[in-house]
């Protein structure tokens, strides 16, 4: 029952977290630039957790998803890791175009954050903030693809209201 309990749990994340229909891709892996780093610095390894659910376990070469058996490597043509400004920054193909993740650790405390509406905004604001702050984007059927130099991501990504976090706890 736990393990079908993990399972549920995953997939509920994964079509509310990790779509691959995401309404805010990027065009290419960010930040642009920056070269792909293969590994992850050993302060970051460990199993993090939502509340009791295991979440993630990052290691040095790849990382896992809850219940996935298979590792998914740092670097490869669909999966960019990039480091900026302390942080990494997790580029994942999609049918769309890449979708973008900001990870930040403080301690044993991992933030995970996504280019995602804030449940506050309407998609329609949410959209002309991001155009907003770039010089270039299009809408490519519902999604909106976001083509940032690297001082409009920074940029973006400093912008709090603009991403989606969820705090993850690690354990040994």
């Amino acid at each position: 029952m736990v393990r079908m309990s993990l399972k549920w749990t995953f997939l509920l994340f994964v079509s509310v977290f990790f779509t691959s229909c995401s309404d805010v891709v990027f065009d290419q892996p960010q930040p642009i630039s920056k070269n792909d780093v293969s590994s992850l610095k050993h302060a970051w390894h460990g199993s993090y957790f939502d509340g009791d659910e295991l979440f993630a376990r990052l290691e040095s070469e790849g990382f896992y998803w809850q219940d996935r058996d298979r590792m998914v490597p740092w670097s490869s043509d669909s999966v960019h890791l990039r480091k900026m400004n302390g942080k990494y920054v997790l580029s994942m193909q999609s049918d769309n175009g890449w979708d973008v993740y900001i990870l930040e650790r403080n301690a044993d405390q991992l933030t995970l954050a996504s280019f995602e509406k804030p449940e506050s905004m309407r998609k329609e604001e949410y959209f002309e903030q991001l155009k907003a702050s770039i010089a270039y984007s299009q809408m490519r059927g519902e999604t909106l693809v976001l083509q940032p130099t690297k001082r409009e991501f920074k940029k973006l990504v400093r912008n709090k209201e603009l991403l989606k976090r969820v705090k993850l706890e690690r354990r040994e």
